[in-house]
């Protein structure tokens, strides 16, 4: 395991983190805290393939193709009161590889309450 806080803009950058190694994958995970229940929606940029766990539920999965920057993908998730495991998985098919993911109120609000932390 790899601990990073290696961002540039909110961008997990792979090439600067593990290098650029071709057909191979990597995970990232975080968990977000949440002071209630709340339905919030997911923003995701990546370059190649990239697959989002909530809390064990798979909300979000692509097979390829070109890279996205950030806010074209889009998708919801229900936060539960408390901690909320959140796993990224990202494949490199080719040189490039990478996510940025942000987390907002349905109606793309800044959640200020939320709270991140890498697991131990």
């Amino acid at each position: 395991m790899q601990r990073t806080d290696d961002f540039i803009d909110g961008y997990l950058d792979y090439v600067r983190i593990l290098q650029t190694i071709d057909r191979v994958c990597a995970y990232a995970w975080t968990t977000i805290t949440s002071p209630t229940e709340q339905r919030v929606q997911f923003h995701m940029g990546y370059d190649d393939n990239v697959s989002v766990w909530l809390n064990g539920e798979l909300r979000f999965e692509t097979h390829g193709g070109s890279p996205v920057v950030i806010d074209d993908e889009r998708f919801d998730g229900l936060l539960q009161p408390g901690r909320n495991h959140l796993l990224v998985r990202i494949a490199n098919l080719e040189p490039g590889w990478g996510f940025i993911l942000r987390v907002t109120s349905s109606d793309e609000e800044v959640l200020e309450e939320l709270r991140y932390e890498v697991p131990p």
